[in-house]
């Protein structure tokens, strides 16, 4: 049994892995630098002028893996009761409907926030509070977060299309 699951493990491709990568990456530092930050506020008056900004930017990067693995999953935002009232046959087409908008939406605002990143990054901003921190780092989560979402839907629809599997199974394997 425990050799079924190293074969299925061997088999996922290590870009279905990313973004959860990412985001117990980042979570599990985000807790540590606040529990750092607390221990430290509370029992010696102190802290780094740079943990809560660090934690926020590290939220906005877990947030956008998020966006993009819920994509890969097919468990985006989606209206099913207009699809549970018209049946199977018309839902499959409101979805694929559904999932072109949000691929378009996705590249366009991709396409958007890079704007404001290369703005920052020309700019050459820092955080107040981590001036060795860029700023454009920020909106590169949003860059590659909305692009991931739009590409993990693509991906999610060629699997289905070629193999008839659900892209859950197909991430989760």
């Amino acid at each position: 049994m425990a050799d079924d699951k190293n074969a299925k493990n061997a088999k996922t491709p290590f870009y279905n892995k990313i973004e959860l990568a990412i985001i117990v990456v980042l979570f599990t530092a985000m807790v540590a630098i606040t529990f750092m930050s607390v221990i430290l506020r509370y029992f010696f008056s102190f802290t780094f002028s740079w943990a809560e900004q660090l934690t926020r930017v590290m939220y906005v990067w877990i947030t956008y893996a998020g966006v993009s693995w819920a994509g890969g999953l097919n468990v985006h935002l989606r209206v099913y009761a207009l699809c549970e009232l018209l049946g199977k046959r018309i839902g499959y087409w409101i979805f694929l409907f559904g999932d072109i908008v949000t691929i378009i939406f996705g590249f366009f605002m991709s396409y958007k926030v890079s704007y404001i990143m290369m703005n920052a990054l020309k700019r050459g901003q820092t955080f107040p509070s981590m001036s060795w921190c860029p700023v454009w780092v920020m909106y590169l989560a949003g860059v590659l977060g909305l692009a991931g979402l739009s590409l993990r839907i693509i991906q999610s629809r060629v699997v289905m299309s070629r193999g008839g599997k659900n892209a859950q199974v197909v991430m989760e394997e």
